[in-house]
C-alpha cells in the first residue's frame, strides 16, 4: 500500500470514491436534521396559528351576541368554520402535508403552478402594502 496525500488508500480513484461516500453520508445527515427542524418549526408554528384562528372565532362570537339577528346569522358560521379550521390545523401533521402537496402537484401540475403563483402574487401584494412607500424609499436611499 502506498501512501497517497497522507491517505492509506491505494490510488487517488479510492481515496476520490471514499471522499465521495463520505460526502453523500454528511449530506444525507445535514438534509435529516435540516428537515427535523424545519418540521419542528412548522409544528410551533401550527400552534400559533391555530391559536390565533381560536381568538378570531371567539372574538366573532362575542360581536354575535349582539341584538342584531342579521349580523349574528352571518358571524355565528363564520365563527364555526374558523373554529373548525383551527382544529383541523391542530391535527395536520407538517410530513402528512407535504406528501400530500407533493400528491396534488404531481397530479395537477398545471393547477399547482398557478395555485403557487397566484399565492405569491399576493403575497407579494399584501408585502406592497404594507410597507409605506416613503419608508421604502428612505431605506432605498440610504442604503445608496
Amino acid at each position: 500500500m502506498t501512501e497517497y496525500n497522507g491517505s492509506q488508500h491505494q490510488s487517488p480513484e479510492e481515496d476520490l470514491e471514499h471522499l465521495k461516500s463520505t460526502a453523500k453520508s454528511e449530506a444525507k445527515a445535514l438534509n435529516e436534521l435540516i428537515k427535523d427542524e424545519a418540521f419542528a418549526y412548522l409544528r410551533d408554528k401550527r400552534e400559533v396559528a391555530a391559536g390565533g384562528l381560536s381568538r378570531a372565532a371567539s372574538s366573532l362570537r362575542d360581536g354575535a351576541n349582539s341584538d342584531n339577528a342579521a349580523f349574528n346569522a352571518v358571524t355565528m358560521p363564520v365563527a364555526d368554520v374558523i373554529e373548525q379550521s383551527a382544529r383541523r390545523l391542530q391535527t395536520i401533521e407538517p410530513e402528512a402535508a407535504v406528501v400530500r402537496v407533493r400528491e396534488v402537484a404531481s397530479a395537477n401540475p398545471a393547477a399547482f403552478a398557478l395555485g403557487a403563483a397566484a399565492i405569491g402574487f399576493l403575497a407579494a401584494r399584501f408585502l406592497s402594502a404594507s410597507t409605506p412607500n416613503s419608508e421604502f424609499n428612505q431605506e432605498e436611499l440610504s442604503n445608496d
